[in-house]
């Protein structure tokens, strides 16, 4: 599972699958399925705008990477 620096950013923003799968050179749908997990492990949280899903880290998280 990718768990670090390759998902840093979501410590500074919010951003939906399509905004990720780009500069992680993923396809969508492996960026989804390691999201998945991330929120399964409460690791990102998530809110639905219509059809897009935005994510960002959780709070905890968010702190150990600023501190980092």
């Amino acid at each position: 599972m990718l768990i670090g620096l390759e998902f840093s950013f979501l410590a500074t923003e919010e951003l939906c699958v399509s905004d990720l799968a780009v500069p992680l050179g993923m396809i969508e749908s492996a960026v989804s399925h390691q999201l998945r997990n991330l929120r399964a492990m409460r690791l990102v949280s998530y809110r639905k705008q219509g059809q897009n899903v935005f994510y960002r880290f959780t709070t905890i998280i968010y702190f150990i990477f600023i501190r980092l």
